[in-house]
């Protein structure tokens, strides 16, 4: 049997969709973060847990970097490690002196090749690619 709804029904849900498509739309003021993936280096041959470590910075606060690894999600980390660098390379960005981040990341039991990524996401949920590295899991000793 077929159930029908009438025109109220189908005008809730346009008004709800139109609403939750409003709330989701990028401020176009707001600046991307921006950052650098310092390790592993590119072509690097890795340990099954290894650290993927960098920095972020945003105009205003880089909540988080995601980290992902053959394009599935593998965690996250909130910068907050010291980085004397950064602030003498970014003077107006508020949090450089805290912009580091590291993570341990499983890389699995498998040997080979990996992809890492590693994203930032600021404070309005803007993000931005800010490294990646191929790396090797090397086998067992």
């Amino acid at each position: 049997m077929m159930r029908t709804f009438g025109p109220a029904l189908a005008l809730a849900v346009t008004v709800a969709l139109g609403a939750a498509c409003r709330e989701s739309r990028p401020n176009p003021d707001n600046v991307l973060p921006f950052g650098f993936l310092d390790s592993p280096a590119n072509g690097a041959a890795v340990a099954r847990v290894t650290r993927v470590a960098g920095w972020a910075l945003d105009d205003g606060r880089v909540s988080r970097v995601d980290v992902y690894v053959d394009g599935r999600f593998a965690g996250s980390s909130t910068p907050g490690l010291l980085r004397p660098d950064l602030v003498a390379a970014y003077p107006a960005y508020p949090d450089a002196a805290r912009g580091g981040w590291e993570l341990a990341v499983d890389l699995g039991e498998r040997e080979g090749g990996r992809h890492i990524l590693a994203q930032a996401v600021d404070d309005q949920g803007a993000t931005r690619d800010v490294g990646t590295a191929s790396v090797t899991v090397a086998g067992r000793p």
